[in-house]
């Protein structure tokens, strides 16, 4: 699409052509009161026909290409998902310190590992079962307001920047979409059974210590891990508890 830009010789024609019409009128009405008539309605047509046509010059815009929406890299996209990927993510979050550091907003980082759960291949099926990329970005898409920024880190690690949210907002963030990922099947075996898969998260706000994005997402992913321990101990003490 193009847009309207000026032309800048219309702009100096449209200064001069009123001051030299307008001489020209006036040469014109001058010379029929004399009695010339002819030639003053020859230099007055003349004249307002100079004017009009700077008129329309000075309206009408010269056209110039339109700047176009800038359009991320193939090199910064995901080409399962979409989403963007470790690049990209890199990118986003230098923006987003280098905003939070001028002017204080409130963001937080969760970082989820989200992985195949219980799948058992049968003699008909795949040794190895789909991906369940599309379906996690999907879901965390539709959790993910859309200030949000969600990204692809790996293959099974995905993150979410959480803008203006403080630490309550940021976990219980985390425990709703980790609930909600292992809810749903993604996909099912031959014989009908769901398979599912299983989330663990971790998340962070945004400090000033963390001056770029590898100390951001490293303080996530600490509090991924440490969290991951929690969730493995109490499935142990569930799984002993249902034993007994």
């Amino acid at each position: 699409m193009d847009r309207p830009s000026p032309d800048p010789r219309g702009n100096v024609l449209a200064r001069i052509t009123p001051l030299v019409s307008t001489l020209g009128l006036g040469l014109g009405m001058g010379l029929a009161v004399t009695g010339e008539p002819l030639a003053g309605v020859a230099v007055g047509a003349g004249s307002l026909a100079v004017l009009t046509g700077g008129v329309v010059m000075r309206r009408r815009p010269r056209r110039v290409q339109a700047e176009l929406p800038e359009i991320a890299s193939p090199a910064l996209v995901d080409s399962e998902t979409g989403l963007p990927n470790a690049s990209q993510l890199d990118e986003l979050l230098r923006r987003e310190i280098a905003r939070s550091m001028r002017y204080g907003d409130r963001s937080a980082l969760a970082v989820f590992d989200v992985r195949i759960s219980g799948f058992r291949p049968g003699e008909d099926q795949a040794v190895l079962p789909p991906s369940p990329a599309r379906y996690i970005s999907a879901t965390m898409l539709q959790a993910a307001r859309t200030s949000d920024i969600v990204a692809r880190i790996d293959t099974t690690r995905f993150a979410v920047v959480l803008t203006e949210c403080d630490d309550n907002g940021a976990k219980l963030f985390c425990e709703r979409l980790r609930t909600r990922l292992g809810t749903m099947p993604f996909a099912h075996t031959s014989d009908g059974r769901g398979i599912y898969v299983r989330a663990w998260a971790g998340m962070t706000r945004w400090d000033p210590a963390y001056a770029d994005p590898d100390a951001y997402i490293a303080a996530a992913v600490a509090d991924m891990e440490e969290t991951r321990r929690g969730y493995e101990a109490a499935q142990t003490y569930f799984r002993g508890a249902a034993a007994s």
